[in-house]
């Protein structure tokens, strides 16, 4: 008997090391890939439209963000050598607070509120020659991109035109040869949307090599991402089909390509960078489709799962919002569907965390077929939900200069919902709902 109790309390030992273990070495893992991704935050600020980067060692002391005061030129496109023409005709040139992109609500500076315009930037450098690289993030809804009056990077055709304006918004890295020991940024800005989607986020400034690498992080961990997904997604909707009343494997597979089209279009927007040729419009309609469908789905399986959770009177009303929303961004177009701004994300965030209260009332009142350490379990999955959502949100919104916090959270759904099952008397078998809600490293 006392063997038996060793070899059991060794085996449980063992298995909750690993539990504890493999979580934490993959997330020390992915802090050491992601600190090659992340701009050095002591880097001097532009100031009056200067950035001085004379004392700065780009080879050992890491890329830049491009951020400050850059000056603005307002209701003008402007080249290099026309920039001097800004305070002809009235007007003048004024100061922008660098990133000042915005969505919905309130302009974030003056520049940011202008329908078109032109920014400049002087970057002083510590050496002339090298070659170096300018990552462009986000440059609402369109631009051309200037270093030394060459043009080296654009996205639609910012025109104040708008029969001749077109959107594009897509995330890119350009390199280009410093000839001197300054650099002269030049970027025409427009957009055509009334709602207020305008201003840019920082730019980065590297060595080529640098900006490579970063690159090559950011595309490794889409693509596995989107592997995976499609993967579980294709395999759980053939599980399905084998199984026709066992709709979990049905909502779960439906769920993973939601997700797939989501991932497909956020962070580095990998459809755009894969089709080139794929219309900026569309893919704008199957990100908004594709992420907020996802947050309905999830409520499908919940109430799957445990009708205690949600009921279908209850999962119709919480759902429908999201349902009329999404039906609007199939009809319409973007200039009008966008006019909410950030509203149907922040209800889609709202929507996660009252999942999260039913599952705490679950657990409280015990009056489900869930065991508890179920719904522990499934409160887990749920605040790690809740986390990328923030994340995403405060990444979006600079409050935090990566998404690492995100892809942490993947890690914790994925191995906080391991224990999760369903019900034998339900299903027939046991099942694990870590594979269900497995979120790509």
């Amino acid at each position: 008997m006392g063997s038996l109790g060793l070899r059991k309390g060794v085996h449980f030992g063992s298995r909750a090391l690993g539990l504890t273990l493999i979580p934490l070495i993959s997330i020390f893992l992915l802090i050491g890939i992601y600190d090659y991704t992340i701009p050095n935050r002591s880097a001097p600020v532009a100031s009056h439209g200067v950035l001085d980067l004379s004392g700065w060692d780009f080879g050992n002391m890491g890329f830049v963000n491009l951020d400050g005061e850059w000056t603005f030129c307002p209701n003008k496109l402007l080249s290099l050598d026309d920039f001097h023409s800004c305070i002809e005709g009235g007007d003048r040139a004024i100061t922008a607070n660098i990133p000042n992109a915005w969505f919905g609500g309130s302009p974030s500076d003056q520049a940011s509120g202008t329908t078109y315009g032109t920014y400049r930037l002087t970057v002083k450098l510590q050496e002339s020659g090298g070659s170096y690289g300018i990552r462009v993030n986000n440059i609402n809804r369109a631009h051309r991109l200037y270093v030394n009056g060459i043009l080296i990077g654009s996205g639609g055709n910012p025109s104040d035109n708008p029969r001749e304006f077109k959107a594009e918004n897509k995330p890119y890295t350009t390199f280009f040869h410093a000839e001197g020991r300054e650099l002269n940024i030049v970027l025409q800005v427009a957009s055509d949307n009334p709602a207020g989607i305008r201003g840019f986020k920082d730019l980065q400034l590297g060595t080529q090599a640098v900006m490579l690498r970063k690159d090559e992080i950011f595309f490794a961990f889409e693509l596995s991402a989107l592997f995976i997904l499609l993967m579980f997604g294709g395999h759980h909707l053939s599980i399905y089909v084998m199984r026709l009343k066992d709709k979990a494997y049905l909502y779960s597979g439906i769920y993973f390509l939601t997700f797939l089209v989501f991932i497909a279009m956020d962070g580095d927007e990998l459809l755009l960078q894969l089709v080139p040729g794929f219309s900026y419009e569309w893919e704008r309609k199957l990100y908004y489709i594709g992420g907020l469908s996802n947050f309905v789905i999830l409520g499908m399986f919940l109430h799957y799962l445990d009708g205690k959770l949600l009921s279908r009177k209850l999962l119709i009303v919480l759902a429908a919002p999201l349902a009329v929303y999404i039906a609007s961004v199939a009809a319409l177009p973007y200039a009008m569907y966008s006019v909410p701004g950030n509203l149907p994300w922040d209800y889609a965030l709202l929507l996660v965390a009252f999942y999260f209260y039913r599952a705490v009332r679950l657990y409280v009142k015990h009056d489900g077929q869930l065991e508890r350490k179920e719904t522990v379990l499934l409160c887990g999955v749920l605040v790690s939900i809740t986390s990328i959502l923030l994340v995403g949100l405060f990444y979006s919104i600079g409050w935090v200069s990566t998404d690492l916090g995100r892809r942490i959270a993947f890690l914790a759904v994925r191995d906080s919902a391991r224990g999760v099952r369903k019900r034998r008397q339900r299903y027939g078998n046991v099942y694990d709902l870590g594979r269900e809600r497995l979120y790509p490293i």
